[in-house]
Formats: structure tokens, sequence, C-alpha cells
């Protein structure tokens, strides 16, 4: 993995598809890969100045675009690469959880709405807080409730049983906090949902 430097000193973020903001804040990009022929393969980690990276899988070509996306499936990456000029035009961050895209561009534009002009269209904060459970149907979403009910009772099964050994009631103990973690996120999702205001 060659490692590349990108700079860019504009961002558009669009929340819902509906441009929100524009930053002027300058953002580095590195460790992805120098040479455009290599785009498709492997992993790309996509680095934003340091304080943000990911493990991004190559998914496919599209629109002259090479799409990325990482192991949560929250993240997505397209990487425009000229293959004329071997340079990449433009970064696109998609985060799936909560419908938002950053447009990383390197020349300013013209003739935008000067209100709309902040100090940074995202935070690291934002970057690095993921929601897979909100990309679950309400369907999926009770299933999987469901499914770690059971885990939870399970471990604690396992944990109180006399005859389970110390290595294993051990392992359990550690199951059990990771399962009521992931029960405690899924159902906080299911009441967020519920008490989401209804659009007549």
């Amino acid at each position: 993995m060659s490692i590349y430097l990108y700079s860019s000193n504009l961002q558009k973020r669009f929340d819902k598809g509906e441009l929100v903001s524009i930053s002027q804040v300058e953002y580095t990009f590195k460790i992805i890969p120098i040479d455009g022929t290599q785009l498709y393969k492997g992993v790309v980690n996509f680095v934003i100045n340091g304080y943000v990276n990911f493990d991004m899988f190559f998914k496919k070509e599209e629109d002259g675009c090479y799409l990325y996306e990482d192991h949560s499936g929250i993240f997505e990456v397209r990487i425009r690469y000229n293959q004329v000029a071997q340079i990449i035009e433009n970064i696109f961050l998609y985060k799936k959880d909560f419908d938002l895209e950053i447009d990383f561009i390197k020349n300013g534009i013209v003739n935008f709405d000067k209100r709309i002009l902040v100090d940074n269209v995202i935070t690291s904060e934002e970057l690095r807080n993921v929601h897979p459970e909100r990309l679950y149907s309400m369907e999926k979403l009770d299933d999987m409730i469901d499914t770690y009910e059971d885990r939870v009772d399970t471990a604690s099964d396992w944990i109180d049983d006399y005859d389970t050994d110390s290595y294993t009631r051990s392992v359990m103990r550690n199951k059990l906090y990771e399962y009521s973690r992931c029960l405690n996120v899924l159902k906080a999702e299911r009441e967020r949902r519920h008490n989401l205001p209804i659009h007549e």
C-alpha cells in the first residue's frame, strides 16, 4: 500500500440529500493507493487528518468512482480517480445511519450563500459514532432484540450453573457484558423510533 496525500480545502455537507453547510477547513487524506490501477484491490486504510481512520473494503467501480465500505456497513467512501492525469479528483464520504454525505473538493466554489459557511461541516465525534442498528427494518430490529435477550439468558444460566468451570464462567461473564450492551443499544433504537414525531 502506497501512501497518497490528498489535501482538500472545501467541504460540502448534505443531510438527507440537502446541502446544509459548506466549510473551508483543510483536510488531508492518506494511506490510499497512489496508483489508480490498484484502487480496486484489497483494503484501503482511509485516514482523515490523523484523527479518524477506517479500513475500507472495495465494493465496485461505478460512474467513474471506486466504492469502498467499512466492516460495519455504515461508512461508504467513493474515490474519483482521473486515469489520464493520474490524480484523485475528489473523495466522498457517506454515513448511512444518518444519511449524511460529505463532498470533499480541492477547488473553491463561487456564488454560494455565505450563511451556510461554517467552521467545520463534520466533527470527529460524528465520524466515530456508528449506529448500524439504525439501518435495520423494524422487523429485523425486533428479531435482534429477541436474539440478544436469549443470549443474555443463556450466558446468565452458564454463569449460575454450579458445574460450570471457572474459565468458562469468566468467558461467559465477558459475553454477558457484550450481549447486555448490544441489547441495550437495540432497545434504545426501538424506543427512539417510537418517540419519533409522526408526519401527516
